[in-house]
């Protein structure tokens, strides 16, 4: 379980991509991965909320996760990776995006490990301006 940006006054559940990176790891140790936190007063409704809105799920079920939105909530389910190996239900690769935003690129190599195809990204190099040395 990870804390939440905002929780709005009225259950809208605000997160930026960094809880990305944590849920990949929760995705790959097999053990569910929660979002949670206390309601903000300075919050009252998700439109005092200033971010990129992005999709929340849609690189994740893209590569093959399970996610849903329960109430407040942001689930994902966890399987270990020997048993995606042993099964053969591997993540799968492709055409990603990372927006620019670096730590999206350093979740999807992560992600990568355990995809049945390359996962190819618009701009790996966007990763230099917090991890210069990134590899994986």
């Amino acid at each position: 379980t990870s804390a939440a940006d905002a929780i709005c006054l009225d259950g809208h559940v605000v997160n930026k991509v960094g809880t990305f990176q944590i849920a990949i790891v929760a995705k790959y140790m097999g053990v569910p991965y929660f979002v949670s936190g206390a309601p903000d007063k300075g919050h009252p409704t998700v439109d005092t909320i200033n971010i990129e809105m992005r999709d929340p799920d849609f690189v994740l079920q893209a590569m093959g996760v399970d996610v849903s939105i329960e109430g407040d909530i942001l689930a994902i389910a966890g399987e270990a990776l020997s048993s995606r190996i042993l099964r053969g239900h591997l993540l799968h690769g492709g055409q990603f995006t990372s927006r620019h935003d670096h730590r999206m690129v350093m979740a999807l190599k992560v992600a990568q490990l355990g995809a049945d195809s390359p996962v190819i990204i618009d701009d790996e190099d966007c990763v230099s301006k917090s991890f210069p040395g990134f590899k994986l």
